[in-house]
């Protein structure tokens, strides 16, 4: 046996002789868990939604071992799954509204200043911007996105906003909706 397809063929055609065994149990627990691991890596979940840290001011009484000084900031970090509404900070357990908390990290990353690199790895994706990076390259090699600042490194930083602007005004060059189906029919 060479393929999982002739092992699953091999045990269907045993399936009397292992339920007359003493460890048959064992047999499909075994089986199960294969299938299980198996599911689990074809339909991964989807992953938790970077909501940013917990904006609730708190005071002393939240943690008794806390060294800053009150009131301050949760800062948990903060994630939601797939098509949930609310979130509850496991720190400081206030529920949050997922909408209103997305808008506040968009509101305080607008005004910075990330690299290329950065723009493109980290913060479009999680932002659910997918700009190419050829497209971010092109901008900046003719000069409608202009660096406002350099990294330790050298490297050129460009404001989110000015991304988000470029991206959102960009033209439109396929025929899209019922013009396109007007031009297929005819």
């Amino acid at each position: 046996m060479t393929t999982t397809t002739a092992a699953a063929i091999f045990l269907s055609r045993r399936v009397p002789v292992i339920a007359c065994r003493e460890d048959a149990g064992v047999c499909f627990v075994e089986v199960r868990k294969a299938i299980d691991d198996i599911e689990r890596l074809v339909n991964r979940p989807r992953p938790g939604r970077a909501l940013g840290p917990c904006p609730t001011w708190v005071g002393s009484s939240h943690d008794k071992e806390c060294q800053k000084s009150h009131p301050h900031q949760c800062t948990t970090a903060l994630t939601a799954k797939a098509g949930v509404t609310e979130v509850i900070c496991p720190h400081c357990q206030i529920t949050h509204d997922v909408d209103k908390l997305l808008e506040q990290q968009l509101r305080d990353t607008d005004d910075k200043s990330f690299t290329m690199s950065e723009l493109w790895k980290l913060i479009l994706p999680v932002m659910r911007l997918y700009v190419p990076l050829r497209t971010l390259q092109e901008w900046s090699a003719r000069g409608r996105l202009i660096p406002t600042g350099y990294d330790p490194a050298g490297k050129p930083k460009f404001l989110l906003r000015d991304v988000r602007k470029l991206w959102a005004a960009r033209p439109q060059r396929g025929v899209t909706g019922a013009t396109a189906h007007k031009k297929r029919s005819a």
